[in-house]
């Protein structure tokens, strides 16, 4: 009953936009999500996810750790019905030119944010980082994923899903 649209461009850093279906089944936008740190270009929304009350999104172009570096943006709902920031997730190893958060996908209390433009394996070989939310409600990297055979260019991370505990990791 939850849909989540992005608009990457939206106010120069990019917006997500919730619609909840309501009881008699209206869809009604139910909020504008923006970073609390967003900036010019970071391309927030450019990727979403929605699983219960938890809403991901990417902005790939985000410079934490260098020029388009990347992170993502976990928002939940609360018990009052507002949605608001919980956590900023970015790579433990992040460095220019990861993309990181190109793609996302959430179930339940695990994340899973691609980042084809990751080095590890050879230049563009890409990556895909695994985080979990603990019974406190903090957000942790639990696992970085690269494929055994990574090659140049294979952007590995381009596009991440995950459903329960199965994750799927697509490249170019």
């Amino acid at each position: 009953s939850t849909i989540v649209v992005g608009a990457r461009s939206d106010d120069h850093s990019g917006s997500a936009y919730v619609f909840e279906k309501s009881d008699d089944g209206a869809w009604a936008q139910a909020a504008k999500l923006v970073a609390a740190d967003g900036a010019a270009n970071d391309y927030f929304g450019h990727s979403v996810s929605v699983s219960g009350s938890t809403i991901v999104v990417g902005a790939y172009n985000d410079n934490d750790h260098g020029s388009m570096s990347g992170s993502a943006y976990v928002f939940e709902k609360s018990d009052d019905g507002a949605w608001a920031q919980a956590a900023k997730l970015v790579n433990a190893d992040g460095a220019a030119s990861d993309y990181f958060g190109y793609s996302v996908s959430v179930s339940g209390s695990t994340t899973v944010v691609g980042a084809y433009g990751d080095d590890d394996k050879a230049g563009d070989s890409g990556s895909a980082y695994v985080f979990e939310k603990s019974d406190d409600g903090a957000w942790a990297q639990a696992a970085k994923l690269v494929a055994d055979d990574g090659a140049m260019d294979d952007k590995f991370g381009m596009i991440v899903s995950v459903s329960g505990s199965t994750i799927v990791v697509g490249v170019y």
